[in-house]
């Protein structure tokens, strides 16, 4: 949205993450956090080798993550267009 101020034009942008992403993210995480649980069962009751638990646990480190960091790079890409357009 666009202010006009006595100190110029304020813009006012609300960025944020399409809904479908959002929801299919969740969900994804959702089944490789059950994964990681199933595999820390099978670690404690089964006698499975450790490392097995850590790849659902990576998956989901880098899952939850991605988003963010994604996110901030386009905000920021975004902020330094708008900047751009109207300052040209």
């Amino acid at each position: 949205s666009f202010k006009e101020t006595p100190q110029g034009t304020n813009v006012k942008i609300n960025l944020k993450i399409d809904s479908f992403i959002t929801i299919f993210l969740y969900l994804f995480i959702t089944v490789i956090f059950c994964v990681f649980l199933v595999t820390l069962y099978m670690v404690t009751t089964q006698g499975s080798a450790p490392y097995i638990a850590l790849i659902p646990l990576a998956i989901l480190v880098i899952f939850t993550a991605l988003p963010h960091i994604g996110f901030q790079l386009e905000k920021e890409h975004t902020i330094a267009e708008l900047k751009r357009i109207l300052t040209s």
